[in-house]
């Protein structure tokens, strides 16, 4: 009869070679397991969120600014006119009635130039009227009383059918149809005078400092 037998104490170191060897097994993937968690944790963490950039609305550079338009035609002008009627004939004489208009640097679209109106008072006899940058308009009139050498008397009526323009730094005389005379019996009467000042320094808006569009 054969019998046979196996060592105990060699199967015993095989079977604890086994377990040793499936534990490193294991033991490598958790740590594999562990060493990717990590990685992901870290790789997370060390992003930063990236900032988004406001869109502007309008282009680099430039800029609005808001600014009500009343009139984009209107222009800037001066005034300086002036109506004098004197008794004499020299501008030293004493005066009658004057008027006199000055504006610097002002907005069309503020200040229109209107339509106006002069006369002598009653019974006050003028004989030289002096003018200075205004338009004398047609529909104006008035009377020359005349006395001649001889001692004959007239009146001569004058009615404007065409505009007179009188412009520049110094006074002028108006064209009143004859000569100025300090004789007692000539003078100028029923006085009506329809003018209107003249524009001076024209510019527009953007010419002039102080004024934007």
């Amino acid at each position: 009869m054969v019998s046979i037998s196996f060592g105990k104490s060699n199967f015993s170191e095989i079977q604890n070679s086994y377990q040793m060897t499936v534990a490193l097994v294991m033991m490598f993937v958790v740590l594999c397991s562990i060493s990717s968690i990590l990685v992901a944790v870290r790789s997370s963490s060390s992003q930063e969120p990236v900032p988004i950039k406001k869109q502007d609305t309008e282009p680099e550079g430039t800029y609005t600014t808001p600014v009500e338009i009343k009139d984009p035609d209107a222009e800037i002008f001066s005034v300086d006119s002036e109506i004098t009627m004197y008794e004499q004939c020299n501008s030293n004489s004493k005066i009658i009635v004057q008027l006199a208009t000055t504006m610097i640097e002002v907005l069309s679209s503020e200040v229109t130039l209107e339509r106006n109106f002069i006369n002598n008072p009653e019974n006050e006899k003028v004989r030289r009227i002096e003018v200075k940058n205004v338009e004398i308009l047609p529909g104006s009139k008035w009377t020359v009383v005349s006395n001649n050498n001889q001692g004959v008397k007239g009146e001569t009526t004058v009615i404007l059918d065409l505009p007179q323009g009188y412009k520049g730094n110094q006074t002028q005389v108006l064209d009143i149809g004859s000569e100025c005379s300090d004789n007692a019996e000539s003078y100028i009467k029923d006085i009506n005078l329809i003018y209107k000042p003249i524009k001076l320094d024209v510019k527009e808006k953007n010419e002039v400092e102080g004024y934007r569009i």
